[in-house]
């Protein structure tokens, strides 16, 4: 039952998305989108199963990464800016504890902060989007 439940919150974020990207006019863009933020969400999920992390976090945290940018075409800042455009949305859906939504934010907002090693979950985000 655990398990099915989780996966219901991993296809919802998913559904959210989709649902934006499905608003993007460009259809090249929308399928390289989507290709890249389920590439991304799947890296997640094997590297955090390997590292014994959470893996559905994981994944919604890697399909999340890059939601400013295919929403906006700003390139500028994706950690901030993505982590700041998910917040409203996964607090909205009353999936998430406080705790699964900070590792969240913290994994997406610090995606590109190579310089530094964070925590377990943005680490894997970090090597999820090289990947």
């Amino acid at each position: 039952m655990i398990h099915e439940s989780k996966f219901k919150r991993l296809e919802s974020v998913r559904s959210l998305v989709h649902e934006m990207l499905v608003t993007t006019e460009n259809t090249s863009m929308k399928q390289e989108a989507w290709v890249h933020l389920s590439g991304v969400s799947n890296f997640a999920s094997m590297l955090a199963m390997r590292r014994e992390q959470d893996v559905e976090i994981a994944a919604i945290a890697g399909v999340l990464h890059g939601f400013y940018f295919y929403k906006t075409g700003i390139k500028d800042f994706p950690g901030p800016n993505s982590a700041d455009a998910v917040r409203p949305i996964i607090r909205s859906t009353q999936l998430f504890t406080d705790e699964e939504q900070l590792v969240i934010l913290r994994s997406i907002f610090y995606q590109e902060d190579r310089h530094q090693v964070h925590g377990p979950c943005e680490e894997i985000i970090k090597d999820a989007i090289l990947l």
